[in-house]
C-alpha cells in the first residue's frame, strides 16, 4: 500500500499540529558543538572517529581536557537521548541538517538488561534505536548536558509522562488493525473525556520503552499493558518510501512495516498535554 502523505483524515505524521518540531543551533563559530534547544543537550557536530564501546567512553571523556566551545561533562549519550535527534523527515540520513553525517550506527552508554551489550542509534535510512555488544566498531558522538527529569502518572485509563508531556492509552489497544484502520482507530477514540488521540511517532513511542528490563520480556515501563510479544504501530512514514512505516517491537526496537499487516500488530493511543 502506497502512503497518500496529503492525507488529513486520519492523521499520520506531518498533519498533527501538536507535535514539538527540533530547533538546533552552533554554539560557537566554529561548528564544532550543536545545541539541541528543545531539549538542552549539546551535541558534537561531526562524528569522533569509530571504536568499540570503551574506546567510545574515552573518546568522549577526552573532550573535557580542553572543554570543546568551553562546555565540559562530555559522555556518550543514553538510548533516550540518542532517539531525541532522529529527523525521520530525512531521506538517506537521519541526522538533522546542522550535523554532518558519519557512520550509520553509533554508540550509547544504555546496557542492555542482563548483560554486557549496548543499545545502538543508527542514522541511515529507516533509523532506529538497535541493539550490539561492547566489541563492535561503531561511531562515536558525544553530548553534553542532561534531560529534565520526569516521572509517570498512572491512572485507571492513562498513563501520564511528565516528561515528554504526553498522556498514553493505558490498556493494550486496539489488536489486529492494518496501519490505516490504527490511524482511524485513535482518530476516532474518545477515552477519558478526551477525542484528541492520535497513533505515537516513532520517537514518542521509544520514550515508554523501560531499558533497564530484561530483554526476554515487554521492554515497557509498569503499567503499561503489553500482550505478549506483539508489535505496535507508529504513525511515522518511513522517509523516501511511500510503502513503508515504523512499528516497535515488545524488545524496543523498531523496524519498517509493511502498512497492510495487521496479525499480531496492536495500536495504542497517545495525547498531548495542553501547553505542551
Amino acid at each position: 500500500m502506497a502512503i497518500d502523505c496529503a492525507a488529513t483524515s486520519p492523521a499520520q505524521d506531518g498533519t498533527y499540529t501538536d507535535l514539538v518540531s527540533p530547533s538546533y543551533a552552533h554554539v560557537d563559530v566554529t561548528g564544532y558543538v550543536i545545541e539541541d534547544q528543545v531539549t538542552g543537550l549539546f551535541w558534537t557536530a561531526d562524528a569522533q572517529g569509530t571504536g568499540s564501546f570503551d574506546e567510545a567512553v574515552d573518546a568522549c571523556e577526552s573532550l573535557d581536557v580542553d572543554g570543546l566551545a568551553g562546555i565540559v561533562g562530555w559522555r556518550l549519550p543514553t538510548r533516550l537521548e540518542m532517539a531525541s535527534l532522529f529527523d525521520l523527515g530525512r531521506e538517506g540520513t537521519s541526522f538533522p541538517s546542522l550535523f554532518s553525517a558519519g557512520p550509520s550506527t553509533y554508540w550509547t552508554s544504555t546496557v542492555i538488561a542482563p548483560n554486557e551489550g549496548r543499545w545502538t542509534g543508527y542514522f541511515g535510512a529507516g533509523a532506529t534505536i538497535g541493539q550490539t555488544d561492547g566489541m563492535m566498531m561503531l561511531g562515536i558522538l558525544c553530548v553534553s548536558g542532561a534531560l529534565p527529569s520526569g516521572g509517570l502518572e498512572l491512572t485507571e485509563l492513562t498513563i501520564t509522562d511528565q516528561l515528554t508531556r504526553l498522556v498514553w492509552q493505558r490498556e493494550a489497544g486496539a489488536p489486529g488493525l492494518n496501519w490505516r484502520d490504527a490511524l482511524d482507530y485513535c482518530d476516532a477514540l474518545e477515552l477519558d473525556g478526551q477525542s484528541d488521540w492520535r497513533v505515537p511517532t516513532s520517537k514518542e513511542l521509544l520514550t515508554i520503552v523501560d531499558a533497564t528490563k530484561e530483554i526476554d520480556v515487554p521492554l515497557v515501563f509498569d503499567g503499561f499493558d503489553w500482550p505478549g510479544l506483539v508489535q505496535y504501530w507508529t504513525s511515522t512514514p518511513i522517509a523516501g518510501d511511500a510503502t513503508l512505516v515504523y512499528a516497535m517491537l515488545a524488545a524496543g526496537t523498531q523496524y519498517n512495516a509493511d502498512p497492510m499487516m495487521a496479525d499480531f500488530y496492536y495500536t495504542r493511543c497517545v495525547r498531548s498535554l495542553a501547553g505542551n
